[in-house]
């Protein structure tokens, strides 16, 4: 730390904390607020090691329309481990009312999925966790 300091390692300070703060709560309530105008459902069968297993994903709105989202990733991660994580893009199936990928998990245990859903410009992000089975 010492070696830091006085090579002018400017560390963790920044002149307009207070603003950043205030932008990145800001951030927060808005992405939190359009959250919560979605309806989403994942939708899968039991996930086995090394099988071909199909995840489908929704996103209404609160009248039960799909939303007209512009893209949608899956992000896929591995708790106990990152280099395991990856991401695919999800493509819209012919009922245009669901988003599908296809994937093998290489590991057995416990993975989180991310459907990261951009709806006019703004990010929107949806969670669920999946065990994967021997």
């Amino acid at each position: 730390m010492v070696i830091q300091a006085n090579s002018g390692f400017p560390g963790l300070v920044v002149d307009d904390f207070y603003e950043r703060g205030q932008d990145y709560e800001e951030n927060i309530l808005k992405k939190l607020e359009n959250n919560e105008k979605w309806i989403t459902e994942f939708q899968l069968d039991e996930i086995h090691l090394n099988k071909l297993v199909s995840i489908a994903f929704t996103i209404n709105d609160k009248e039960g329309k799909p939303a007209q989202a512009e893209k949608v990733t899956l992000f896929v991660y591995r708790p106990s481990n990152a280099k395991k994580d990856f991401s695919v893009p999800m493509t819209l199936s012919d009922d245009k009312k669901t988003y599908r990928a296809n994937m093998t998990f290489a590991s057995k245990g416990k993975w989180d999925l991310l459907a990261s859903v951009i709806i006019d410009g703004t990010e929107v992000n949806y969670a669920k966790a999946v065990f994967v089975k021997d």
